[in-house]
């Protein structure tokens, strides 16, 4: 799916100022992982987005195929923003979604992407976004700063992990 929005209003709702002529690929690691690719010209930006989600019980099947779907996501001109990780109450998802993450990572950085991780709640703040709002209400912070209809979860989070790629450094808190 793609979407063309104007910068200067994306900037007014969350009173930021974004880098122009940059592509940027956020990545949320989860059981169904949420890509969004923004692209920023000189008046406009372009949101490209979609979830990977591999359903199968063997694990490597799974690292496997997700290598090979982010080998083609990613490319060299992108910045890529991957969502950190914490654990919180399953060790077994927190290792898929770790290893993911490291999948994403590597992939970008021999591509020679500029890659950093950044949390949840720390994306959300960068947007003037209450990090540790519910989940539903960070959410329809976003949505309704951006005017966008609701999105799947895991492409929202994308989202707003691929915005913090596009911060002008003076916005950002240090990641």
């Amino acid at each position: 799916m793609k979407l063309a929005l104007r910068i200067k209003d994306v900037e007014k709702s969350f009173d930021i100022k974004l880098k122009r002529n940059t592509k940027v690929l956020g990545i949320d690691t989860a059981s169904t992982t949420g890509w969004a690719i923004i692209t920023t010209e000189d008046e406009l930006l372009y949101l490209d987005y979609g979830v990977i989600k591999v359903d199968t019980k063997d694990k490597y099947f799974k690292y496997n195929e997700i290598i090979d779907i982010f080998s083609n996501l990613i490319k060299e001109e992108y910045d890529v923003i991957v969502e950190d990780t914490f654990f919180r109450f399953n060790p077994a998802m927190y290792r898929m979604i770790s290893r993911i993450g490291a999948i994403a990572y590597t992939l970008a950085h021999l591509r020679g992407c500029n890659v950093k991780y950044v949390g949840p709640s720390t994306a959300r703040k960068h947007l003037g976004i209450k990090g540790n709002a519910k989940k539903v209400d960070a959410h329809k912070q976003f949505h309704d700063k951006i005017k966008l209809e609701f999105i799947n979860n895991d492409v929202t989070d994308a989202m707003i992990l691929a915005f913090n790629g596009l911060l002008m450094e003076e916005e950002c808190l240090p990641l």
